[in-house]
């Protein structure tokens, strides 16, 4: 019963946050191309998705359904922060920002939330009223819980059984952490991983381009044609060659001249800093950049690769 009043009570929180939320992200989408990808990903941040989770290590025991709402949010800010098409690959769209879903957020907050308990940082009758906790044990089952039967998905799905899984399920070195400050700091190592500052870097629409052909939502040929919009992968040039980001930026005969200027400008580059050109000079090199360099030497590269971008006139 208790786990099904979450479950209520959680489907009509989210209906309520979700509205505020859209009605939040519609004045960030009016501004879509007047904002840089940094300050939008900022506002966002900011001032929606904390709406999207507020009160989350409870409402998590709501359907998936009602979940899918507060996702399908996030997705659509992505596409405004982004630029990019509708029906980008999700997946590709986290790894492009280094964000964390949703879904592994809230699993997260449950654990930061009963590592407070067994940390004492909350009241000590509540650690009194969770199942046995191996604290002294030897074996692996050292600072677990015991999990807690029921036979009833609505209860499993609720804090204390689902928050119990989760945190019998991580690494032993992590359930062994002395304070909940430190359990944060291992999770936010985990999963939050520093997107280049050079992601942000040239004009709002160049920055846009750049950005659909890291995470395959461009106008090329081989990324419409996953999606069904075009009945072909092939480059229009004649080569019968897929025409994928790789082939457009160094592959394709077509704007042979700005090419090779892009080309020679980054070969100039790498020479001055003594690398290796064979090694370095590939397509991860003009959509990623490299550690090797500098910010400002990728910054250098990035605008190569817009100049060729505008040049080419591939996506007017």
């Amino acid at each position: 019963m208790y786990g099904y009043l979450l479950t209520c009570i959680g489907k009509k929180h989210i209906e309520e946050v979700s509205k505020k939320a859209r009605q939040r992200l519609g004045c960030i989408q009016r501004h879509k191309y007047r904002l840089d990808r940094k300050s939008l990903e900022q506002c966002y941040i900011t001032f929606i998705r904390p709406i999207l989770e507020y009160g989350n290590v409870l409402f998590d025991a709501a359907d998936k359904q009602y979940l899918d709402i507060l996702t399908d949010i996030e997705k659509e800010a992505l596409r405004v922060i982004l630029g990019a098409r509708q029906r980008s690959n999700l997946d590709a769209m986290y790894m492009e920002v280094s964000w964390p879903s949703l879904e592994q957020r809230r699993e997260n907050q449950k654990i930061v939330t009963l590592g407070k308990i067994v940390f004492n940082n909350f009241p000590p009758y509540l650690i009194r009223d969770l199942p046995t906790f191996y604290s002294t044990s030897r074996t692996v089952r050292k600072n677990t819980f015991a999990i807690p039967k029921s036979n009833h998905e609505y209860y499993s799905k609720s804090f204390v059984p689902s928050s119990i899984e989760l945190w019998n399920n991580l690494p032993s070195e992590i359930r062994c952490l002395n304070s909940h400050k430190a359990l944060k700091a291992r999770l936010k190592a985990k999963y939050y991983k520093k997107v280049p500052t050079y992601f942000s870097y040239g004009t709002r629409s160049l920055n846009i381009l750049h950005t659909k052909l890291r995470i395959g939502c461009s106008d090329l040929n081989s990324d419409k044609y996953l999606i069904g919009v075009s009945d072909t992968d092939l480059c229009d040039c004649g080569g019968g060659e897929v025409e994928n980001a790789k082939h457009f930026l160094l592959e394709c005969g077509t704007n042979l001249v700005a090419k090779v200027t892009m080309l020679d400008s980054i070969t100039d580059l790498l020479h001055d800093r003594g690398l290796d050109n064979d090694n370095l000079l590939d397509i991860d090199l003009l959509l990623y950049g490299s550690d090797l360099l500098s910010y400002n030497d990728n910054v250098r590269i990035f605008s190569f690769v817009h100049t060729f971008i505008k040049d080419s006139k591939r996506f007017q």
